[in-house]
């Protein structure tokens, strides 16, 4: 990112990005560093005394607003919840620096608000597909590292031969969907399966995983799920 130093060369006190203090001992113009400058501008003109905030890395608020897309809350949404701008939003999705705590803690009691309740009314289904287009993970793909910045997703771990559960959770609440024209892979059939053994009708089926109801009736029968619905045959 264009003007960031990266070492603090006061020989006060050791900055971060992100503080008064590294945008005018340190010179860095990164994006943190202005906005507390900026931040600490309109305090100043308004009579105020500045503080620094305190930072931690940005990686859990990134991961946790990412998880919350997957699941159908877009920016726009989650803009609105938080109080702050969708650029705002854009930032933190995207970013890989630090993030000032209070905002850290914002977007964790969110995702803990949020992360089981899918939208899947046309927004929410926009926003999953963005999601999932540019290979943004749900919230169990990062277990108990998702605030450590070095963690490895959960998928990537997933020994061979193994299904993936986070996917076959996907289908079954309708954040993923099948591939048009694809063969149907492991996880769509456990999906199936679960969620006919749950009573629901091959519509509803369908509606979940991204199928028409005679899609998901060939596939049942293809692969021997009986029915679930109480009186089918």
């Amino acid at each position: 990112m264009t003007g960031i130093k990266r070492d603090c060369s006061c020989p006060i006190a050791r900055h971060q990005h992100g503080t008064l203090g590294a945008y005018r001992l340190d010179g860095c113009r990164c994006l943190l560093c202005r906005c507390a400058h900026a931040r600490a501008t309109a305090v100043y003109r308004n009579g105020g005394s500045w503080r620094e905030g305190a930072l931690v890395p940005l990686a859990g608020t990134r991961r946790r607003l990412q998880a919350l897309a997957v699941v159908g809350h877009g920016r726009t949404e989650l803009a609105a919840r938080l109080g702050v701008h969708t650029r705002t939003i854009t930032f933190l999705r995207s970013n890989q620096q630090l993030v000032r705590a209070e905002t850290a803690a914002a977007v964790t009691a969110l995702c803990a608000e949020l992360w089981d309740k899918p939208r899947t009314d046309a927004t929410g289904r926009k926003a999953t597909a963005e999601a999932v287009a540019r290979g943004w993970l749900p919230l169990a793909a990062w277990g108990d590292d998702i605030d450590d910045p070095a963690a490895v997703p959960l998928l990537d771990a997933e020994p061979d031969g193994m299904l993936d559960e986070i996917a076959v959770e996907r289908f079954m609440h309708g954040t993923l969907h099948a591939e048009p024209n694809a063969n149907a892979t492991p996880e769509l059939l456990e999906a199936v399966r679960r969620l006919t053994h749950r009573g629901l009708t091959d519509r509803e089926i369908g509606d979940r995983v991204g199928l028409s109801a005679d899609a998901v009736l060939k596939l049942r029968t293809r692969h021997g799920v009986p029915s679930g619905v109480r009186g089918a045959a």
